[in-house]
């Protein structure tokens, strides 16, 4: 069958196979993310990391789509944002106790409407389909959920397989790119993001094994 199937028909599935893989493990990793903080009464992703991934979602899905089956998921993850977001807007005093609401509400919603601005220009000054500032704010989101799980020097709202999904997904994302995306293969920018994510992302997941084993918590059994 495959030798009746012209080469670049068998790219294309593969790349769709790929992101349609990386898109499930992010749509794992936004669940857990949110299972853990109703549990837990806390936010498990950090308030600037939610803020450009919301905005990214909603300009590829509904202001300059990205192709299907790509939009579906795009849409998907902004709507898991959605609950993610109301997390971070009612149990925030976990993380700020002295800080008042007056102050918190209005940074949250001008942090969405700069990450928005951001993403936006970003998109329309680069002629970018989304790969850099995609790239761009998973390295931001990486680096920030290390030092939330370094500040609170716990778990909370954390679990190793938050952390393996959000890495496979970064992983699987980062071949489709690198394989079938002219782009990604010429563009140092985003090579270097790639590993430098990928370190972060190892990173993660090695601490927050480790802060929860310090801490007494069955890693391997909380999802």
């Amino acid at each position: 069958m495959a030798a009746m199937v012209a080469p670049h028909q068998m790219q294309s599935a593969a790349f769709r196979a790929l992101s349609l893989a990386s898109g499930a493990c992010w749509i794992i990793a936004y669940a857990l993310i949110i299972r853990r903080g109703l549990l837990d009464l806390t936010y498990g992703m950090p308030i600037v990391a939610v803020c450009v991934n919301i905005s990214w979602e909603f300009i590829f899905a509904f202001l300059i789509p990205h192709d299907p089956p790509q939009r579906y998921v795009n849409a998907g993850w902004f709507l898991l944002d959605l609950f993610i977001l109301g997390q971070l807007l009612l149990f925030w005093r976990s993380d700020f106790p002295a800080l008042e609401g007056r102050i918190y509400y209005p940074f949250v919603v001008l942090s969405l409407l700069a990450s928005f601005g951001l993403i936006y220009t970003i998109t329309l000054e680069l002629a970018d389909c989304g790969a850099y500032s995609a790239f761009g704010q998973n390295y931001l989101m990486s680096v920030l959920s290390l030092f939330m799980l370094f500040h609170r020097n716990c778990p909370l709202g954390q679990s190793v397989y938050i952390a393996l999904s959000k890495m496979a997904g970064t992983a699987l994302a980062s071949l489709a790119a690198y394989l079938f995306a002219p782009l990604a293969q010429r563009s140092a920018v985003l090579q270097y993001l790639v590993v430098t994510i990928l370190f972060f992302d190892l990173s993660y997941v090695a601490a927050v094994w480790y802060i929860g084993r310090k801490e007494g918590v069955p890693v391997w059994r909380r999802l």
